[in-house]
């Protein structure tokens, strides 16, 4: 706990009560001292180092499934809190609890069924934390016997760091303030770091994407002068990054072969509920596409926002005997960068190579454009703007189909895709699904990870790094050696 002389004393200490009056409740916040409460101690944003030079990522959150911490099983989710040894003092930290549904994602109950008993830690919920909180060790474990349920060890970029669950009493005015929002009215997503507009009507319309070191907002405009202008759409466009997240599908309507398409605008869309949370909240989307006014497919779609992630898990199903209503059916689904010219991207897909975005397509980048993906990898794509932005992003297919899947790129500064808010294409860059009508289902993930620089990177060991796991270990304090 940081010195306190004693002429500060009491003024701190009445800020102290008045935080605590001020905050409010949340069920996945709990995290409780179970004697006299202690403030956070602020800790340095962790970094990732590869090479000698440091990826930013202090908002990295560490996912922790319940099946690795067998002690904590059973318990009621909301007598469980979380701590960790920083300078030399235990402190209460900020976590996160998600219980998960039959298919692994985070539960709704307008969606699928939950996996174990709701409000029970079962062993298919996970425990989320942010890994610059991991604390040291503790060396005096016999101090704290009776407070500590057992020591969570995590190891993540040749790093390590020490967590320690408690089971405490509820106190519903203990708790943490979410630092990643979504505002269902106004269809803005706010972290502190990158912002999200999207049309209040239409989740799937994406109209600016801002982040808060691009070069293009100045030093003199901070987010709090931002919103106290309540600047308009088309100055947020101005500094957007992304022209518009993309959604296009067409096909043939049989018996005629008549040919019909349609873009996010003509998607029903909706969202279903959202899952508020400390670390990050998950928002339900649900939507139908029509085909002659006909459900022919059903999406329901997970977003996970963090402060530094962004995270999307889909389903796609199709109506049943589709093929009988339609023929040569295609979706793409693509991010739509805003004039990113001089831009640098790499990819899983071609080795060695560095794509220049310019305005034109290079022989590598038609190469690239209709590649096939290989649904049994994990892919991955890089940006770097060269304007204090870079994008890291993962691509899986967790459960696979006879779909068709291939590279959507585009690099042609004068290609128009309407509807969009800029024309252009630089990069367009995405997935393509061939001959979906003859599948039941299909899904896949992207992960969008946002940093200020990843120059002087070498990216393909960043990649190999972020495929993989944290270690986790879980020890009783009763076999703690001391």
């Amino acid at each position: 706990m940081p010195d306190i002389n004693k002429k500060n004393q009491s003024k701190y200490h009445f800020f102290l009560l008045l935080l605590i009056g001020l905050a409010c409740s949340s069920r996945l916040a709990f995290s409780q001292m179970p004697k006299a409460p202690l403030p956070r101690i602020p800790t340095p944003a962790a970094t990732t180092t590869y090479q000698g030079h440091s990826l930013e990522y202090p908002y990295e959150i560490i996912e922790i499934q319940g099946k690795d911490l067998p002690h904590l099983v059973g318990l009621s989710i909301e007598k469980i809190g979380l701590f960790a040894l920083q300078q030399n003092v235990l402190t209460h930290i900020p976590f996160q609890i998600e219980e998960r549904d039959q298919s692994g994602q985070v539960y709704f109950k307008e969606d699928a069924p939950i996996q174990g008993t709701q409000g029970i830690f079962d062993k298919e919920d996970v425990l989320l934390v942010y890994f610059k909180d991991a604390g040291s060790q503790i060396q005096n474990t016999e101090k704290h016997r009776q407070r500590l349920l057992g020591e969570i060890a995590v190891t993540q970029h040749q790093k390590s760091g020490y967590f320690y669950p408690a089971l405490v009493e509820p106190e519903p005015n203990r708790v943490f303030r979410s630092e990643a929002k979504f505002e269902p009215k106004s269809g803005t997503i706010t972290t502190p770091l990158y912002q999200v507009f999207t049309d209040p009507k239409n989740f799937l319309i994406w109209n600016a994407l801002t982040f808060h070191g691009h070069s293009s907002i100045t030093s003199k405009t901070q987010p709090s002068t931002l919103e106290k202008q309540k600047p308009t759409l088309e100055s947020r466009q101005l500094q957007s990054l992304l022209d518009s997240l993309k959604v296009r599908m067409s096909a043939k309507v049989l018996p005629f072969f008549i040919p019909v398409s349609m873009s996010n605008e003509n998607i029903e869309s909706q969202v279903a509920a959202i899952n508020t949370g400390v670390l990050r909240q998950t928002i339900l989307v649900k939507s139908v596409v029509r085909v002659t006014s006909i459900p022919a497919a059903y999406m329901n779609m997970r977003f996970y926002v963090a402060p530094q992630d962004l995270n999307l898990y889909a389903t796609i199903k199709t109506r049943p005997s589709l093929n009988k209503l339609i023929a040569g059916a295609k979706a793409s689904i693509s991010l739509d960068g805003a004039n990113l010219l001089n831009s640098d991207m790499q990819t899983s897909l071609l080795e060695n190579v560095t794509l220049k975005i310019d305005g034109k397509m290079s022989p590598d980048e038609k190469k690239l454009s209709g590649m096939p993906f290989d649904k049994e990898k994990l892919h991955w794509a890089s940006l770097e703007t060269h304007q204090n932005f870079g994008l890291f992003a993962k691509l899986g297919m967790p459960r696979h189909s006879d779909v068709d899947v291939n590279v959507l790129y585009i690099d042609d500064k004068n290609k128009i895709d309407a509807p969009e808010n800029a024309h252009g294409q630089t990069p367009n860059a995405g997935f393509i699904l061939s001959h979906f009508e003859t599948s039941k289902s299909f899904d896949f993930f992207v992960h969008l990870t946002f940093v200020n620089s990843l120059k002087q990177m070498k990216i393909r060991e960043i990649a190999a790094t972020f495929s993989q796991k944290p270690q986790i270990t879980f020890r009783k304090i009763e076999t703690l050696k001391n």
